[in-house]
């Protein structure tokens, strides 16, 4: 059986706003990409294309109450996957205060710290305990 979605109207409008101010910034069009891709947008620009990949969380803190942020590794995985095609990936987090962050997820080797966790608090189902990374906070930087 397949694992609920837990997008709803809400986070889906969270995804759109961040996309705005995310083209306004980085002068390009983020275009939805369908589940099957385990990431959420395709960047591109006139006359080159998709010109990189972008997984997009909203989390309920602000900046600096934890030391790193996690992410799935099937995200990462994802993420360095497609980075082979294109060149560049980006984990895009928002906090609740509007402010966004980004870090870089190419194809390199990951040298972030790997464990079990995920939703550990408000657990929905048995897949929100997963493998996942943690990346420090100092490899995000601000969107302005």
């Amino acid at each position: 059986m397949a694992r609920p979605t837990y997008e709803n109207d809400k986070t889906l409008a969270n995804e759109v706003e961040a996309a705005k101010r995310i083209e306004q910034r980085w002068k390009c069009t983020l275009n939805k990409l369908p589940r099957s891709y385990e990431v959420d947008f395709a960047a591109s620009r006139p006359g080159c294309g998709i010109v990189s990949w972008i997984e997009y969380k909203r989390r309920d803190m602000t900046w600096g109450d934890y030391p790193d942020i996690m992410l799935a590794v099937r995200k990462v995985e994802a993420l360095h996957r497609l980075a082979r095609i294109v060149g560049s990936s980006f984990f895009v987090v928002e906090d609740r205060t509007g402010e966004i962050r980004f870090a870089r997820i190419d194809g390199q080797h990951w040298d972030g710290f790997v464990e079990f966790g995920g939703r550990t608090r408000k657990t929905r189902d048995t897949a929100d305990i997963e493998p996942i990374v943690k990346i420090q906070l100092e490899r995000f930087k601000l969107l302005t």
